[in-house]
């Protein structure tokens, strides 16, 4: 959207103040679904709350019963009992997983919003390089520091150097986000300069991504 509205801009399709008025109009409707996707994801711990609640009971239930077999002495009691408690916690497992990797995208898309980087997926890569998750509460780390989410995004920007897009300015944007706007594409100095890390994420994404760097 950024990358289109500079292009406008410096063919003189579009003025500044035009500019301005369908980044505000974009900007809006942003919010707008931010705000619908808040909803959803508090109906959606909601109900992730429900399951994980019943999971327990079930826990607890099936390790009574383990307990009360053993006395007895029911081996065979005892092992279907513990074959069903490992399925409910593996249940329990994987729901807490995807628990977290919807609040990690939930903040990250967010961030890339509100920031505008250049290059919306290389600044996602280094946000969730830097993300510290705890409970229900997400920061960002930088070195020995915790910061919250928000202060901590802005300060890994400065530091990483990420490059931001500036709709009133037709100029800027370009530096470490190569200008790609919201693709993937990744230029080989993008890449060279990513942490190991990030590196083997993107590897990860596209098996096929060292071919295809330029």
């Amino acid at each position: 959207m950024f990358e289109e509205l500079r292009s406008l801009m410096e063919s003189g399709a579009l003025t500044e103040e035009q500019a301005d008025t369908v980044h505000a109009a974009y900007k809006s409707r942003i919010e707008k679904a931010d705000n619908e996707a808040a909803k959803y994801r508090t109906k959606l711990k909601e109900v992730e709350s429900s399951y994980e609640t019943k999971i327990e009971e079930q826990k607890q239930e099936l390790e009574e019963k383990i307990s009360e077999a053993r006395k007895a002495g029911e081996t065979e009691i005892v092992e279907k009992y513990e074959t069903k408690l490992s399925t409910i916690l593996a249940e329990k497992s994987e729901l807490e997983e995807k628990a977290k990797s919807a609040t990690i995208e939930a903040f990250v898309s967010k961030a890339v919003a509100e920031m505008k980087p250049a290059n919306p997926y290389l600044a996602s890569l280094a946000i969730k390089e830097n993300l510290d998750i705890d409970g229900d509460n997400v920061f960002i780390k930088l070195g020995d520091e915790r910061l919250s989410f928000d202060s901590g995004v802005k300060k890994l920007f400065e530091e990483k150097k990420i490059d931001v897009v500036s709709v009133g300015n037709a100029g800027s944007g370009a530096g470490n986000g190569g200008g790609s706007g919201g693709n993937k594409t990744v230029s080989k100095s993008d890449f060279l300069s990513m942490s190991p890390r990030q590196q083997a994420d993107l590897r990860a994404q596209n098996p096929k991504i060292m071919s295809e760097l330029k």
